[in-house]
């Protein structure tokens, strides 16, 4: 009688466990790919965000600085002196936009009674039911922003943006933007004379009316986003032209950057 082979040989087992391996390497690899894909485009998409959302609004606000119901009232008498504090340089008469600690402060008339500021608090409340009629002085809003850096200095992806209306009593700093590593600005310095429009020189220390307000800020993503052993191409820019500290570079980790950047002339000081 011929006997028959029942099941699999050792060899078309030992075939089908390397076929299986294969597979399972092929299956696992496009997982881990398709992983930091999407670690790269969700850091991307979020860096965007945060980039767009900061210059949509730091220009809004610096917009306003300045702002007077009543446009033919003289800005220096619109706003007055005021010293300085922990928050603000001094604000000179007629001056609407001062430096402050890694940020500036600005002021202007809220167009309406109780309106809300940066931080959605209701700005101080006084009788708009006339058009044309300035507020009390002592009713200006003034916001104070500023970069708030993390905590801990090597997780650069956990600086902020922060504002503060400091025209209410016991208010705070918030957070605005997220995903802040580094902040930078500078200041549009023009003659004393209200008249004279000119720009003359940028900085953070110059003389004369601050008439325009030029920002940077570089957002940051989670470590580990980038390709090992890549260079970032935004993050050399930002050391290169903007701010070469050694905190950056030293708790780089592989991330993802963005920079936003903005220079606004202060139209409230136009004629």
């Amino acid at each position: 009688m011929t006997s028959r082979q029942n099941g699999l040989s050792l060899i078309e087992l030992m075939v089908a466990l390397l076929l299986s391996t294969f597979l399972i390497l092929a299956v696992t690899q496009i997982f881990l790919d398709n992983r930091t894909h999407h670690s790269f485009q969700s850091s991307q998409v979020s860096n965007l965000e945060n980039a767009r959302f900061a210059e949509l609004l730091l220009n809004g606000y610096l917009k306003r600085a300045g702002y007077r119901r009543t446009p033919d009232t003289l800005i220096e008498t619109a706003f007055p002196r005021r010293a300085a504090d922990a928050n603000c340089a001094e604000f000179a008469r007629g001056q609407v936009v001062t430096t402050a600690p890694q940020g500036f402060c600005i002021r202007y008339q809220p167009m309406t009674s109780g309106e809300l500021d940066c931080t959605g608090s209701a700005a101080a409340v006084f009788d708009d039911s006339e058009v044309f009629t300035n507020p009390p002085q002592d009713k200006l809003v003034i916001l104070a922003f500023r970069y708030a850096p993390p905590a801990d200095a090597t997780q650069l992806h956990q600086g902020t943006l922060q504002c503060r209306n400091i025209m209410i009593a016991g208010s705070q700093f918030i957070d605005l933007v997220s995903n802040v590593a580094d902040f930078s600005v500078d200041f549009g310095y023009g003659p004393n004379d209200v008249m004279d429009k000119r720009i003359t020189s940028y900085g953070t220390n110059g003389t004369g009316i601050i008439r325009a307000v030029r920002y940077s800020v570089l957002l940051a993503s989670e470590p580990n986003r980038r390709i090992p052993g890549s260079n970032s191409p935004i993050l050399t820019r930002w050391l290169d032209e903007i701010n070469n500290a050694a905190r950056l570079t030293t708790n780089d980790r592989n991330r993802l950057y963005q920079i936003t950047q903005s220079t606004q002339t202060l139209r409230n000081y136009m004629p």
